[in-house]
């Protein structure tokens, strides 16, 4: 598959798409819903290029970090994390 990129609106992340990729920037903790429409097993990848945690969906995607998770029907649950090269 091929990854479709979304962007952070003023509601927060449409995941819509298997794999989503979205950047986030937080200069302070920032929570940002997820508007979820995808089947269970849908990868959502954060890229964190900001200096804080940002909450995705309920998880918590660390600053400087690439931070994959997967949709489980119920929540969002991280598979892996990655140093930003």
């Amino acid at each position: 598959p091929v990854a479709v990129e979304r962007k952070v609106e003023e509601n927060g992340i449409v995941h819509d798409a298997n794999p989503a990729l979205v950047t986030v920037t937080p200069a302070a903790a920032e929570t940002i819903e997820v508007e979820t429409k995808v089947q269970p097993g849908s990868l959502l990848i954060v890229r964190n290029e900001g200096t804080a945690v940002a909450t995705v969906g309920g998880a918590n995607c660390a600053a400087s970090k690439v931070t994959t998770l997967m949709w489980d029907g119920n929540a969002y649950a991280e598979l892996a994390t990655s140093d930003i090269a």
